[in-house]
């Protein structure tokens, strides 16, 4: 974000819980290899700072400003990024516990 996007900044913020869950959900799963503990479940999404955040988005883009238009469609693709990740804990989740459960009857 520019100087000039202020307002976007503080939309941007709005992921901010999102990140935190995801990060301590990785570093959960890694824990969990390291001490042979139960895999996480995936972490419980946070749908109100996603709400305001496309809020804010579409404000922005509805002003007509180039500019945050184009931070505005930053904004969305993080949030895609963080919504990728989100999807990949189910999956990695399961694998993880595949793999345990192979090794432990092996």
């Amino acid at each position: 974000m520019t100087d000039g996007d202020a307002g976007l900044t503080k939309c941007g913020q709005n992921l901010d819980g999102e990140i935190h869950a995801l990060r301590s959900w990785y570093i959960t799963l890694g824990d969990s290899f390291i001490h042979s503990t139960t895999i996480p479940p995936p972490h419980i999404r946070d749908t109100e700072g996603r709400r305001r955040l496309l809020d804010c988005v579409r404000a922005a883009v509805a002003g007509g400003d180039k500019a945050k238009v184009r931070s505005a469609l930053v904004l969305l693709w993080a949030n895609q990024h963080l919504d990728n990740l989100w999807r990949l804990e189910s999956h990695l989740g399961r694998s993880a516990d595949e793999a345990s459960s192979e090794t432990r009857t092996h």
